[in-house]
């Protein structure tokens, strides 16, 4: 494998991006990792910071929008407060555009029926691939949760 980020892929189908997204986050949580979610769209994070809080009965993911430095999980329209970061979810189209941010893995999180998101995933998974990336293909379905596919 290439030097550089794993590039894993995640395709929802039928589902809301917070409930596909909860588990990845609680998954990374218990790995010690922290996060940042970067999305070009600041209502995206609105609805996402909410969804967070309230996501599992009991289950609060520790998150924020402000002070990075103090947020496990943080999410940001600005890819440069997400340094030193174990994983970076990419949402709605979001690329991965400085290589001196160090991350183990990014993960783009995308819905099947976006179209444009969708195209821009596919190049992603291109350019990862050809680089000799590590790469991975999950899907998402109600009642059945994650799969991989590739």
């Amino acid at each position: 494998m290439g030097a550089g980020p794993a590039w894993w892929f995640y395709q929802i189908e039928g589902v809301d991006l917070s409930v596909a997204l909860a588990p990845l986050l609680e998954k990374s949580l218990e790995r010690g990792w922290s996060v940042g979610i970067l999305s070009p769209n600041s209502a995206r994070l609105a609805e996402l910071d909410g969804a967070l809080w309230t996501q599992e009965p009991g289950g609060f993911l520790p998150h924020g929008l402000t002070q990075p430095e103090d947020q496990p999980i943080f999410l940001s329209d600005d890819f440069s407060t997400l340094k030193d970061r174990d994983g970076i979810i990419l949402l709605d189209g979001a690329d991965w555009t400085d290589p001196a941010v160090r991350v183990s893995r990014l993960m783009v999180m995308f819905d099947a029926h976006d179209v444009d998101v969708r195209v821009s995933a596919r190049d992603q998974y291109k350019r990862a691939k050809d680089a000799g990336l590590e790469v991975a293909f999950y899907v998402y379905r109600p009642g059945e949760g994650w799969s991989k596919q590739a």
